[in-house]
């Protein structure tokens, strides 16, 4: 397909937790069921009763276990993924297919969308992350294209450039450190400006591997939360007892969960959480309010209901977001220092960009700013908050194609091996299309030629056509052709694809029983991209989809760094008294363009029931550890992880900063 013709184009952050602007649309990353159907999504579980908490089951988009090696829980984190996914492709014909063309229609136009993934992630990750994709329906008509090209820090480096005054922008040969700090991950990376033509950038360069670690706000709202929930308990215990209304410790203990999850993500707490940190104009009080829903029946009150009387819940806010704050922040900075270390032959920093949720705080810019300052390499850097930054991440990535449509491409990768497609059996066959050392700047494509066998009626016989690689080219004295082909191995067979894709009638050669077709071969940042067509000078329209070859083609400047799950482990179940809100994405419509920014939840956990689980687990743990010390057994590595821990939002008025009582509607929200 020419990209060139794409009618649109849909970014989407799939694992940043942020909120959006008001004027955005809002997807709420989140699936009810009953009876494994989908009772409710998105936007209308988030206006479920608070009753249906205990009749419904609520499933979190919890990516770290797409990974997991827990076969029972990583099929339940896929499923989860792939019904949401289902339901959000729903959502976003419904309020795109205005835009398109009228002549064309959902079906008809070409539509291209754009996946990013946790730094975090390795390819096996990315490739089941991608298999749901494509499982939920993306895509689902013949014009339609899925990608997953750049991860959150890359587009929001990307987002950055874009975003900037071309006054403001770092100069050629530049380093620029950039820390996405959100919800569930802080992602760090370094990059090198390459050319500049007059104040714009041309070219950009990975120079320290992307680093992810499970640090974030939801960090502060667990914090939070742990802090309050004592609090709320006795204050419902009071009522209740007032009301001579007998409830067994356990359910009062639930109640105060759920009581305490919907104070987290209402907006006067998110507000007051965004602002810490801020310096005002005006004398700050040291406190400010939560307001608490009374009791109907046996259960929390929605807003409104009769008889709910609202309690109010003094919040001090040193006591409360101080120490939280300090330990994330400290934890970012270990994650920056540990990343500039990695640099060789590199004199300065020179600006460093923070982005997501956290990283547009005040508290986290102000505390980083002083620890950059003593570091020789970052003394003299500039700290920059990206502006918008719920949405920088999907803006960035279709800013990122944009860019390679109209063939000004960001991205400069070397190549770690020789990939070529091999004819047949004979490793002589195979033609190459990129080589060891390589530096395209991607997307770049090549095009190869290869005769195949047809039949009378121009269709294609049996087949035999597979993506080859050379890890190591050999030593340079031994660089014989039969010495390279000797190291030649398989990466993808493409015989099917290529037979299903091809039409029938093909054009014979003169005084032969074979056609030629042209394979396209494009580098992509994360994957090699085929695309079939019937060879011409240049090549004819494409024919079929294209093939997403998921392979890590060029080389890392160190290897990825996986952090353990944020979380305990993970259960599916609202029975359990796992309850789980949503989140938000959010939704930019322009007449080529829009742009999609998920952001995936937070779950309050039964506290009685993990901390037996923990016991439980630490007690075998220590068991299985005394019997392997008897036998003389050496201990296993853990499990690789992968993705980031979300976090939720619900929208209440926030109270005025100076914690009077609640003012009306504030511009912005907590990220």
């Amino acid at each position: 397909m020419d990209n060139r013709q794409f009618d649109l184009i849909v970014g989407i952050d799939f694992g940043t937790t942020a909120v959006a602007d008001a004027k955005f649309d809002k997807v709420p990353s989140v699936v009810a069921l009953k009876n494994r159907n989908v009772a409710a999504w998105g936007f209308g579980v988030d206006k479920l009763e608070m009753e249906d908490i205990y009749t419904t089951d609520y499933y979190k988009l919890f990516k770290p276990l797409i990974c997991s090696r827990d076969e029972r829980e990583r099929r339940d984190a896929e499923m989860c993924v792939r019904m949401f996914l289902k339901e959000l492709y729903g959502h976003l014909r419904e309020q795109l297919e205005g835009e398109l063309p009228q002549d064309k229609g959902w079906a008809k136009s070409k539509i291209k969308f754009l996946f990013s993934y946790p730094t975090t992630w390795d390819d096996p990750a990315k490739k089941r992350f991608d298999e749901q994709i494509r499982k939920a329906g993306y895509p689902d008509e013949s014009g339609h294209e899925v990608e997953l090209p750049l991860d959150e820090a890359a587009a929001s480096m990307v987002q950055f450039l874009q975003g900037t005054n071309s006054d403001d922008l770092p100069k050629k040969n530049e380093h620029v450190l950039v820390a996405d700090i959100g919800g569930g991950t802080s992602d760090i990376a370094i990059y090198k400006l390459g050319e500049l033509e007059g104040r714009t950038a041309k070219e950009l360069e990975s120079v320290v591997c992307h680093q992810g670690k499970n640090v974030g706000s939801t960090r502060i709202d667990e914090s939070f939360k742990s802090q309050l929930w004592p609090e709320v308990k006795e204050k419902y215990r009071e009522i209740l007892r007032k009301q001579q209304k007998e409830i067994t410790d356990d359910d009062l203990t639930q109640l105060a969960e759920v009581a305490v999850f919907h104070l987290e993500h209402v907006d006067s707490y998110k507000y007051q959480k965004h602002k810490y940190g801020e310096r005002s104009r005006t004398v700050q009080k040291p406190m400010f309010w939560l307001w608490l829903s009374g009791l109907t029946g046996d259960i929390p009150a929605v807003d409104g209901s009769e008889g709910a009387a609202k309690i109010r819940i003094e919040i001090r806010r040193d006591e409360f977001f101080k120490k939280p704050f300090d330990e994330q922040c400290g934890k970012v900075w270990k994650q920056c220092d540990a990343q500039m270390a990695q640099l060789n032959n590199v004199k300065t920093i020179d600006r460093i960009v923070l982005a997501g949720g956290l990283g547009s705080s005040a508290y986290v810019k102000t505390s980083l700013e002083t620890k950059f300052r003593s570091h020789p390499l970052s003394k003299n850097a500039k700290v920059t908050q990206i502006a918008d930054p719920a949405l920088a991440v999907c803006q960035g990535l279709v800013h990122d194609e944009l860019r390679a449509i109209h063939g000004s491409p960001y991205w400069v990768y070397q190549a770690a091996a020789r990939y070529g497609i091999q004819q047949g059996a004979e490793r002589d066959s195979t033609k190459w299309f990129l080589k060891h050392g390589d530096k395209p700047k991607v997307p770049a494509s090549v095009d190869i030629t290869h005769d195949i066998e047809i039949d009378q009626n121009g269709r294609a016989l049996d087949l035999d056509l597979k993506v080859v690689r050379i890890r190591q080219p050999p030593p340079p004295a031994l660089r014989s052709r039969a010495n390279w082909l000797h190291n030649t191995e398989p990466v993808q067979d493409i015989s099917s694809w290529v037979k299903q894709s091809l039409p029938g009638g093909l054009k014979r050669q003169l005084f032969s029983k074979k056609a030629e077709l042209t394979i396209r071969a494009t580098m992509w940042r994360e994957a090699i991209v085929l695309t079939l067509h019937a060879a011409s000078h240049p090549p004819a329209k494409q024919h079929g989809n294209p093939l997403h070859i998921l392979v890590p083609w060029h080389t890392d400047p160190a290897p990825r760094h996986s952090g353990p799950p944020g979380s305990s482990r993970w259960r599916l179940t609202a029975k359990q008294k796992r309850v789980l809100k949503a989140t938000v994405a959010a939704l930019a419509i322009g007449a080529t363009v829009a742009t999609i920014g998920g952001f995936i939840l937070s779950v309050v956990q039964d506290r009685k029931k993990a901390s037996e689980e923990a016991v439980k687990e630490e007690k075998e743990g220590a068991e299985g550890t005394e019997k392997k010390a008897a036998q003389g057994v050496g201990g296993g590595s853990g499990a690789p992880a992968c993705g980031s821990e979300p976090n939720a939002a619900q929208g209440e008025v926030p109270n005025d900063p100076n914690g009077t009582e609640p003012a009306g509607p504030i511009g912005h929200r907590a990220g």
